[in-house]
């Protein structure tokens, strides 16, 4: 998909405010907001990190929904799962990515999000797939890493692998037209060091 990315992005964040704005008083007490990028919008770059969902803490100034971050935040920021990127991936390889989220919107968590009106839900969804997706095809990264494997379930079909270890660590597959690993939650799982090093080898070869 061709055109120019940040103007892409910049028109999607319209679209998005646009649909935020004429939605929000059908949520109520769920209209938290929304958070798309999470870095610049780079073409081809090595890593795009793919989350489920935003939580549910509006940043101060709602710039976030104004635009994106000069740098990635998975590079910048000192969140735990930013943290275990760089030590699984490297700095070098984290702060040439970018970020994004398949649902925009906000929630304070899964069991509230699911108390949405199920079809204003999946309105909300759907909106954020297409440009999720969308993005991703002009971004063509060479690589979709997707946070957690439940949400590689939610997205596609992924083989899962082990990796010579005892649990699944990646489901492996496509997103979007781009090769997609589907990693173990790195912030949220019990996982051994060991275990860390195999997804990290796995990860490079990939780049």
């Amino acid at each position: 998909m061709g055109g120019n990315p940040a103007s892409i992005c910049r028109e999607i964040y319209a679209e998005t405010r646009g649909f935020y704005e004429a939605h929000a008083s059908a949520l109520k007490d769920a209209a938290l907001g929304f958070r798309i990028l999470y870095g610049p919008p780079l073409a081809q770059a090595p890593v795009l990190f793919l989350g489920y969902q935003p939580g549910g803490k509006i940043a101060e100034g709602g710039v976030q929904h104004e635009t994106w971050p000069v740098l990635s935040e998975y590079a910048t920021e000192a969140w735990p799962l930013a943290v275990r990127l760089r030590e699984t991936l490297g700095k070098e390889v984290v702060e040439r990515s970018t970020g994004l989220n398949a649902i925009f919107f906000r929630s304070k968590s899964v069991a509230d999000w699911g108390r949405i009106e199920r079809s204003l839900r999946r309105e909300l969804e759907m909106f954020s797939l297409a440009r999720a997706e969308r993005i991703v095809r002009t971004l063509m990264p060479r690589h979709v890493v997707v946070i957690g494997l439940g949400t590689v379930d939610h997205l596609t079909a992924g083989v899962a692998e082990t990796l010579g270890t005892r649990r699944v660590l990646i489901k492996r597959g496509e997103l979007w037209g781009a090769p997609a690993t589907g990693i173990i939650h790195l912030s949220g799982a019990r996982i051994r060091r060991e275990d860390r090093e195999r997804l990290a080898a796995y990860l490079a070869v990939q780049q």
